[in-house]
């Protein structure tokens, strides 16, 4: 997994998908009432799209 950059010093960055999973969960994605296209995500998480796909992707295999 590729982590980001600008981890807080003395702490191992986050992975990117981790990240994207807080996201989707502030923006509320995570809640089965509340499905997204990737259209949408892209928008409220400024990724894109084949970055987005790829992250959703990785975390489906988890």
């Amino acid at each position: 997994m590729n982590s980001s950059s600008g981890g807080l010093p003395g702490h191992p960055a986050l992975p990117e998908e981790f990240r994207l999973l807080c996201m989707l969960h502030n923006i509320g994605a995570t809640s089965m009432e509340k499905s997204m296209s990737i259209e949408e995500i892209v928008r409220w998480t400024e990724l894109n799209t084949e970055m987005l796909r790829n992250h959703l992707q990785k975390l489906g295999e988890l």
